[in-house]
C-alpha cells in the first residue's frame, strides 16, 4: 500500500513538473530579428595617411617632394539604420550609417635639390558606409556577422608651402573621398526590440587629388593623399 502511494505521488509530481516545463517553453520569448532597426554608435579610428606631392617651377622642372605621411587617429560617433531578414539561424541584411569624426594626421616634405618645404594637415570630418550584412545566430540572442560595401567621407586638408624665404603659400580645401569597407561584428539581443553590437570595419577612402594650385610668379604645386583606417565601435539598435 505504501509503495503504491509513493508511486502515485511520484507520478503526480512528475506530471506537474512536465506541465510546468511545457508552460515555461510556451511563454519563453523567441527573438525575431526580421524587420527594420535604427540606432546610434560611437568609436575610435586609427590608420595611415600617405601623401604624394610635386612642384612644377617651370625653369627647373618638376620637383618631387621627399617625405611620408603619418599615422592618423581620432574618435567618431553617429547613427545607423538597416533591415534584417532572418531565415532560421541565418541572417541577411543591409545597413547604412553616418558618423561625425575628428580623425587627424599630417605630413612634412622637403623638395629635392632646393630649399622648399611643404607641410600638410588632414582631418576626416565625417564618413559614412552602405553595407550588406550576413551571419548566423549562435543562440537566438547572439548574432555573429560579416559586412562590407561602399564608404565615403569628407576630408579637410590644408598646406603651408615655404618658398625658401621668398614667402609662404597656403590653402585649405574640403574634398569628398569614395572607397570601400570590410569587417565584422557581434550583436546581442537584450529584448525583442533592443540589441547591443560591437563592430570592426576597415575603411579605404582611396587616393584623391586635393590641390593643384598655381602660385603666382613661382610655379604649380600638386598634392594627392591616400586614406585608410581601422575602426572599432559599439552601438545600440532599436528594432521595430
Amino acid at each position: 500500500m505504501i509503495k503504491k502511494s509513493l508511486l502515485a505521488g511520484a507520478v503526480i509530481l512528475f506530471g506537474a513538473g512536465a506541465a510546468n516545463a511545457a508552460d515555461i517553453v510556451d511563454v519563453a520569448p523567441v527573438t525575431d530579428w526580421t524587420g527594420f532597426y535604427v540606432g546610434l554608435h560611437g568609436g575610435y579610428a586609427w590608420g595611415d595617411l600617405d601623401y604624394s606631392a610635386d612642384f612644377d617651377e617651370g625653369r627647373i622642372g618638376v620637383l618631387d617632394f621627399e617625405g611620408d605621411g603619418s599615422d592618423m587617429d581620432g574618435f567618431f560617433g553617429g547613427l545607423q539604420a538597416g533591415f534584417n531578414w532572418q531565415m532560421d539561424s541565418i541572417l541577411l541584411g543591409v545597413e547604412g550609417d553616418i558618423s561625425l569624426a575628428n580623425i587627424e594626421g599630417d605630413g612634412d616634405f622637403q623638395a629635392s635639390g632646393v630649399d622648399y618645404a611643404l607641410r600638410a594637415d588632414t582631418t576626416v570630418d565625417w564618413f559614412g558606409t552602405a553595407r550588406v550584412r550576413g551571419g548566423f545566430l549562435v543562440t537566438p540572442e547572439l548574432l555573429l556577422y560579416a559586412t562590407g560595401g561602399l564608404a565615403w567621407g569628407s576630408v579637410d586638408t590644408s598646406y603651408d608651402f615655404d618658398l625658401a624665404g621668398v614667402g609662404v603659400a597656403s590653402n585649405d580645401e574640403s574634398t569628398t573621398h569614395m572607397g570601400w569597407t570590410l569587417g565584422g561584428g557581434a550583436e546581442f539581443a537584450l529584448s525583442d526590440n533592443l540589441s547591443l553590437k560591437a563592430e570592426y570595419l576597415y575603411v579605404d577612402l582611396g587616393e584623391e587629388e586635393v590641390f593643384d594650385d598655381d602660385i603666382a610668379n613661382v610655379g604649380n604645386v600638386q598634392l594627392d593623399q591616400d586614406l585608410t583606417f581601422h575602426t572599432v565601435r559599439a552601438g545600440l539598435n532599436f528594432r521595430f
